[in-house]
């Protein structure tokens, strides 16, 4: 029996180790592995290991495709970045919104306990005769969505309220008295107060009530919002009040909002209005005295 050497193609004897022809060591092949029609580098083909994939084509791929993507997410994300911004400030501007109508809701339940808005004068300030010593959203306090909490029971209303034995109480934030519209201070002493009276509508010797509002609660302004967190005063600070004739946000120690071209304000009515700051000057001064007998109209 014969078979073909593996590397000249003639053919040998099959009990043959070393090719006669090309002297080539051949070993004892089984005939399968001799069979006729084969050639020689098929042969070798056949006994060479199968080729592994090179790992270069699965780490290229993914950073082509990244290097593709992170410009398009970045062009996503630009995208987005404004519409995600004006979503929270709209949620911020309805919170606030919503503050403000607490405080007027406060101002309204402490108008039917007193007959009167702030401030609610205590005997020692009735007996001197001296200026109030703590501010109106002090005595709204316990008529406020917090007035369970403990922080009212704490004050001592015989004392400033920048009197170290009160700086506890007038130290804490309130919520219903904040903006999210404005940054905290982390670095401020006594709880700020994002809101202010409207000056015309304070007045200690003789309190005002909603009778002495003759030009009408929808029309006078009762408090607003202020333009900076840097111009605030503590809640507990009776001189937290503005004047309406300064403008919107003419004057930072004015109303304002850190809105462009607006701020919010609290009606004598409890309703919360968008005033813009083109209103006309006189009008704007109408809506804040209570009963000056000027039309105000539309605003």
């Amino acid at each position: 029996m014969r078979r073909e050497c593996p590397y000249c193609a003639e053919y040998v004897s099959a009990a043959a180790t070393v090719c006669p022809h090309c002297e080539t060591e051949i070993g004892n092949r089984s005939m399968a592995a001799a069979s006729p029609g084969r050639s020689r580098s098929e042969d070798s083909a056949s006994d060479a290991p199968p080729r592994r994939k090179s790992k270069a084509v699965w780490i290229i791929v993914p950073l082509v495709l990244l290097v593709m993507l992170v410009p398009c997410g970045g062009i996503g994300i630009a995208l987005l970045l404004p519409a995600v911004q004006q979503a929270r400030m709209a949620a911020q501007r309805t919170q606030t919104r919503n503050n403000m109508k607490q405080i007027g809701l406060a101002m309204h339940n402490f108008h039917d306990t007193y007959n009167h808005f702030p401030p609610r004068l205590n005997d020692v300030e009735r007996e001197m005769q001296e200026e109030v010593l703590q501010s109106w959203m002090t005595d709204l306090g316990p008529f406020s969505g917090s007035g369970q909490s403990p922080i009212w029971s704490a004050i001592d209303r015989k004392l400033p309220f920048d009197d170290p034995a009160n700086q506890f109480p007038f130290s804490q934030r309130i919520s219903e008295y904040q903006s999210p519209l404005l940054p905290e201070q982390s670095t401020a002493i006594y709880g700020p107060a994002h809101f202010a009276l409207n000056v015309h509508l304070w007045n200690p010797e003789k309190p005002i009530g909603i009778r002495e509002i003759t030009d009408g609660t929808s029309n006078t302004i009762m408090a607003g919002s202020i333009p900076s967190a840097d111009t605030a005063a503590a809640w507990g600070d009776p001189d937290n009040l503005r004047d309406t004739a300064d403008g919107i946000n003419q004057d930072p120690y004015g109303f304002g909002s850190p809105i462009p071209n607006q701020a919010q304000f609290l009606m004598s009515d409890g309703t919360v209005h968008v005033i813009s700051d083109h209103i006309d000057r006189t009008l704007l001064k109408n809506l804040g005295t209570p009963a000056d007998g000027e039309m105000v109209g539309d605003f």
